[in-house]
């Protein structure tokens, strides 16, 4: 199912065989806030080619919602109040084939508040049976919080440029202080890490047909590739079919 070269660190997949397309109910993409609109609407604009019937969603939360807050709290502000989620919550329709992108870690901490609400509502793991993970997901690291330096405000694209400036800044330094003491002074497991392991917990997904791609590059800013290849192996003794492949040209998410 795959090759490895021993000039190209990741291995890239020559079958996507496992993660076939079909023809799925609904398509929910899950990122960060302030991702490029030009690439959502890239996605988007496929998907709905691709899935003309699908209902397809978009949501997403900031660096520090889901470092500082509790996950309650994005699921009442951004799950609950939507009504296709309140559709799938109670009363799924029949037949439902769900396709979930999860983008960088916001998306996979995204995705697993989404599986949390579900569980807890029909007390079965989510029926997603195709999970495309796109550069997560992976346990935060140095080289993270030097990428949060420059990316951490999340509301840097509606202020004005000194205000900008100077908020961007604050948040930044609060952000990476507080990961750096909690991975460095204390030892202490960040966010991160609870998301990883929720991602690949059979409890929250279910394992059975389930199918995962994952996308990632050796060229990342902000995630290590090994860091991914871990938790792909972790998916994989779990049960799920995993395919990996890698992509040139970003340095993050496609």
């Amino acid at each position: 199912m795959e090759c490895t070269s021993t000039a190209d660190p990741i291995p890239r997949s020559t079958s996507l065989a496992p993660c076939r397309p079909y023809k799925p109910t609904h398509i929910l993409l899950f990122m960060q806030l302030g991702a490029q609109p030009v690439q959502v609407l890239k996605h988007t604009s496929s998907l709905s080619k691709l899935y003309s019937t699908a209902i397809i969603e978009t949501f997403a939360c900031s660096i520090p919602e889901y470092l500082f807050l509790p996950m309650s709290y994005y699921q009442a502000t951004h799950l609950l109040p939507n009504p296709s989620i309140q559709t799938l919550l109670t009363t799924p329709p029949a037949g439902l084939r769900l396709m979930i992108f999860a983008f960088s870690l916001a998306g996979a901490y995204q995705l697993t508040a989404f599986a949390h609400l579900y569980r807890k509502q029909h007390g079965a793991p989510l029926p997603a049976k195709l999970i495309i993970f796109d550069c997560s997901p992976a346990i935060i690291s140095r080289r993270t919080t030097t990428a949060m330096i420059r990316e951490a405000v999340f509301l840097h694209s509606r202020l004005p440029g000194l205000f900008k400036s100077l908020l961007q800044t604050v948040v930044a330094v609060f952000a990476t202080t507080y990961l750096l003491f909690l991975c460095v002074f204390v030892s202490n497991p960040d966010p991160s890490h609870s998301i990883c392991k929720a991602c690949n917990d059979p409890n929250l997904f279910d394992v059975n047909g389930g199918k995962r791609l994952y996308l990632y590059t050796a060229a990342d800013e902000w995630i290590p590739h090994e860091n991914i290849e871990e938790e792909i192996g972790d998916a994989e003794v779990k049960g799920w079919v995993c395919v990996k492949k890698s992509f040139e040209g970003v340095k993050h998410c496609r």
